[in-house]
């Protein structure tokens, strides 16, 4: 194993395995099982680019990505067991780590909202500013402060803004000091907080259709009056 790594609620195992054929073919990648939490976790899809799980006296070779679909609440951070083909095919089984470290993607996006934010304080102090230049905005601040939790990831590709809209209600509860708190707490502090689960999304998401149905109900009604 070259790589683990977590999308969301998927798990990414990067694989290569070789056998000589002395003990027959390489073992089944889709039979592969990855265990977290406790919880045992079976391979969704096999993405191969070398499948020659040869024989007896033929060699074998194979290499690619395993994909293993996680529950949406299964933290990111920690360890993980992978057992590689059918159980007992291959041993030992192989202790993984997970560790809490921020990805290039999150780099990336990082580093946008810090040029965003140091535009807005740009503008910002030079609206308000009085008897002096004020001091500019470090983009690299947001990149220091990023703070990585083990929190519910999404389940599907399109609950994005519905998770961001469950977010921002709850955020909007805090008073003034309490931003200030949060904005101070520790990752760990950060992940017991009560983000919003994929249950609660899939609540959210019915009483929004609700709603909306409501509207439509009552402004074709306001027409035919």
């Amino acid at each position: 194993v070259s790589s683990l790594y977590r999308q969301g609620f998927a798990a990414f195992l990067r694989i290569r395995a070789r056998g000589d054929g002395s003990l027959g073919p390489l073992p089944d990648p889709d039979n592969s099982r990855l265990v977290a939490g406790g919880r045992e976790f079976l391979c969704r899809q096999c993405n191969l680019v070398k499948d020659q799980r040869g024989g007896h006296g033929s060699p074998g070779h194979i290499e690619g990505i395993l994909e293993f679909d996680l529950d949406s609440s299964q933290r990111t951070c920690g360890e993980y067991t992978f057992e590689f083909g059918e159980s007992g095919s291959y041993g030992p089984t192989l202790r993984l780590a997970v560790q809490r470290e921020s990805t290039q993607y999150q780099r990336e996006v990082a580093h946008l909202l810090g040029g965003y934010v140091a535009k807005e304080w740009e503008l910002g102090a030079a609206a308000g500013a009085q008897g002096g230049e004020a001091k500019d905005f470090d983009v690299a601040r947001v990149g220091e402060a990023l703070r990585l939790p083990d929190v519910p990831q999404q389940e599907t590709a399109n609950d994005c803004g519905f998770f961001i809209l469950e977010m921002i209600l709850l955020a909007l509860q805090l008073t003034p000091e309490g931003f200030r708190t949060l904005a101070r707490a520790s990752t760990n502090m950060v992940t017991t907080l009560p983000w919003p689960s994929q249950k609660q999304i899939k609540s959210r998401k019915a009483k929004l259709r609700e709603a909306v149905s409501a509207l439509f109900e009552a402004a074709d009604q306001m027409l035919n009056d």
